[in-house]
């Protein structure tokens, strides 16, 4: 094979869409290239099907991924055959399946004082309109109260329902429902719109929602939406300078501060993109987007991409899902769920990135062993605070 053309299909390998016939075009040169690298004559038989089968494997999870993909290690020789034709290209490492921990990955955990860190609760605050602040949690009970004629039901599961009381007319009370770092909930507005609030996030509404011909929420940090069609009432969500309206359809707003961007995913219908920069309408864009497609605001504008929607909302679905993520997103998506602090290490090779799935379910320190797993990176745990370091 031409060092052009391999070039060419790694690049698409890499992106996740390479053809069947590519990726056999591929992965028969990588076979070549182990069996005439010095290398490959110090890894054992039985290792060597082990690696060949992991590579055939992942790859082909790239045209038809499953529910749960697996996590493997990439070996030596297989980033040594990739740097010599890709060059500057960085580095993107797949995760190892995990299996039990050897006595060199435990290496790559040091940890004095570290406590069990599980994963993040349904838990959540309800501040209602007269300031009292109420605490939801997971526990299976049903509490239900009453205000401005609106019923607010705290049902099993993580999730609070709206309902109209018959025969009580709705005033205009605000709600806001928060979570803190490792906490998610999900509410039942009044017009039956779901959404789901990730960590560190928070929503606030009026009780009876409909205002001014509008049914208007603002958002703080990150929340999927599944809004109830209503022609008549288009459906706003406000964040930090940005305007997303819909009529009913399915989507997601990522609007971190601390990520200097608001990304706005969707998933079913279509929906306006609205940005007001400096806070001047006067100064406003829009764009109007389709599924799979994902407006990506900062101080520059709003960019349109494309997106793949299964690893937006992965957090809603349990898992995370990370796709060429690089080690500074990757933790950070870790320190909002499990509330922790990470500090990096001043050597550490940042730009390296990560593609796989694990679930948000695990332990700490079961997704920390994954991370390891690599041979790249190790940490440092102590209390609540993680180190992450270079493993070599």
């Amino acid at each position: 094979m031409q060092k052009e053309s391999f070039i060419h299909i790694a690049k698409r390998v890499a992106e996740g869409n390479a053809t069947e016939e590519e990726l056999s075009q591929y992965l028969h040169y990588l076979d070549w290239y182990a069996e005439n690298n010095p290398e490959w004559d110090q890894v054992s038989p039985s290792e060597k099907s082990i690696i060949q089968a992991n590579i055939r494997l992942s790859l082909a999870q790239k045209l038809s991924p499953p529910k749960t993909i697996s996590l493997y290690r990439k070996y030596r020789w297989v980033l040594l055959a990739a740097s010599l034709f890709l060059g500057a290209f960085s580095v993107m490492y797949t995760l190892k399946q995990f299996q039990p921990v050897n006595n060199d990955e435990k290496q790559n955990i040091a940890s004095s004082k570290a406590p069990q860190i599980v994963a993040g609760q349904e838990k959540a605050t309800l501040t209602l309109a007269n300031g009292k602040k109420i605490l939801l949690d997971s526990v299976d009970d049903v509490e239900q109260l009453s205000e401005a004629g609106v019923e607010i039901i705290k049902e099993s599961g993580g999730q609070l329902t709206y309902k109209v009381i018959p025969g009580q007319n709705q005033e205009a009370g605000v709600n806001t429902l928060s979570t803190q770092r490792g906490e998610t909930y999900s509410v039942v507005l009044l017009d039956g719109t779901k959404v789901w609030l990730n960590a560190s996030s928070s929503l606030t509404f009026s009780t009876a929602l409909y205002a001014n011909g509008k049914r208007k929420v603002d958002l703080e940090g990150e929340a999927y939406f599944e809004v109830k069609e209503d022609k008549k009432h288009p459906f706003v969500v406000l964040s930090d300078g940005q305007e997303v309206t819909v009529l009913g359809t399915h989507f997601n707003i990522n609007g971190y501060k601390d990520d200097g961007t608001i990304k706005t995913t969707l998933l079913e219908g279509s929906v306006r993109v609205t940005s007001h920069l400096d806070g001047s309408r006067s100064k406003s864009s829009e764009v109007v987007i389709k599924v799979g497609e994902q407006a990506v605001l900062s101080k520059k504008g709003i960019k349109v991409i494309q997106k793949e929607v299964d690893q937006v909302v992965d957090w809603k679905n349990g898992d995370f899902i990370f796709r060429r993520e690089s080690l500074t997103e990757v933790m950070a998506r870790i320190s909002r769920w499990y509330n922790v602090q990470v500090v990096f290490d001043h050597n550490l090779n940042k730009s390296i990135t990560f593609s796989g799935q694990m679930s948000r379910s695990r332990d700490l320190s079961d997704i920390l062993k994954n991370l390891s797993g690599t041979g790249e990176i190790k940490f440092e745990l102590e209390n609540s605070t993680i180190k992450v370091l270079n493993a070599l």
